[in-house]
C-alpha cells in the first residue's frame, strides 16, 4: 500500500508539471501559429491534441482521450490523403520514413489507451508530439523545433519516472544531454548566459537524482528544466 500510495503521489506531481509545461507550450503555439503557415493546419491539429493527451492521461478522462484520439486519427488521415486539391499541392508529404514514424505512434496510442494504461498513453502521445516535430521542421525549418525536442525528452523522461523506469529515464535524459550541446552554441548566441548555467545545473540535477534514485528530486529538477527550455523558446 505505501508503494502504492508514493506511486499515486508521484503521478500526480508528474501530472502538474506536465498541465504546466503543455499550457504554456500551447499559448506559445497559438501565437506562433500565425507564422507558421507553411506547417500544414492538419499537423498543428495532430500536436494540439498530443500535448492535450498528455496533460489529461494521468486523471483517468478517457471519454476526452478518445474524443482527442480519433482527432488526431481523422486529422492524420486527412494529411496523408488530403481531399482539397489546394491544400494537396500546397503541402507536399515527405518521404515514407517521416509517416510511418507517426504511424507507429497513433498505432501505440490506441493500444494504450484501449488498456486505459495512463502512463503508456503519455508516452505515446509524447511519441506523436515528437513526430510531429519532425514534420514541422520538413515544412519550417527554423532553431525552435529543436527547443521543442528537448522538451518532449524532458516530458519522457519525468513519464518514465512516474512508470518507475528509472533505466529509460536515465536513456532519455542522455539522448536530452546530447541534443543540448548539440544546440547549445546558438542557443547561446540570443539566450542569458545565467538561463544557460541554469539549464546545464538542472540536467546535471536529474543526472544526480537519477545516480541515488531520488524520483521526487527528479521531479523536481526535470520541472525546472521545462521551465527554462520554455524561456529559451
Amino acid at each position: 500500500m505505501p508503494g502504492r500510495f508514493y506511486r499515486n503521489v508521484l503521478l500526480t506531481c508528474v501530472m502538474a508539471v506536465l498541465v504546466a509545461s503543455c499550457g504554456k507550450q500551447s499559448e506559445r503555439a497559438r501565437a506562433a501559429r500565425a507564422a507558421q503557415t507553411d506547417i500544414p493546419p492538419t499537423l498543428q491539429k495532430i500536436a494540439q491534441r498530443a500535448e492535450a493527451i498528455i496533460a489529461i492521461a494521468p486523471t483517468g478522462d478517457w471519454p476526452r482521450i478518445y474524443a482527442y484520439s480519433r482527432d488526431i486519427k481523422d486529422a492524420w488521415l486527412d494529411y496523408k490523403h488530403p481531399t482539397v486539391s489546394t491544400w494537396s499541392a500546397r503541402f507536399r508529404p515527405p518521404g515514407a520514413i517521416f509517416v510511418q514514424e507517426l504511424d507507429a505512434a497513433v498505432a501505440a496510442l490506441y493500444d494504450a489507451e484501449a488498456a486505459r494504461d495512463p502512463t503508456r498513453t503519455m508516452r505515446a502521445a509524447n511519441d506523436i508530439s515528437a513526430a510531429a516535430l519532425d514534420l514541422f521542421e520538413y515544412y519550417h525549418p527554423t532553431d525552435g523545433p529543436d527547443m521543442r525536442r528537448l522538451a518532449v525528452l524532458q516530458r519522457r523522461v519525468l513519464i518514465d519516472s512516474a512508470a518507475g523506469d528509472l533505466n529509460g529515464a536515465s536513456r532519455t535524459l542522455g539522448s536530452l544531454d546530447q541534443m543540448w550541446q548539440r544546440v547549445r552554441p546558438s542557443v547561446e548566441d540570443r539566450t542569458d548566459a545565467e538561463v544557460v548555467r541554469a539549464l546545464e545545473d538542472s540536467i546535471a540535477a536529474q543526472q544526480a537524482a537519477l545516480a541515488t534514485g531520488d524520483r521526487a528530486a527528479l521531479t523536481a529538477s526535470a520541472q525546472d528544466t521545462l521551465s527554462l527550455i520554455d524561456q529559451m523558446r
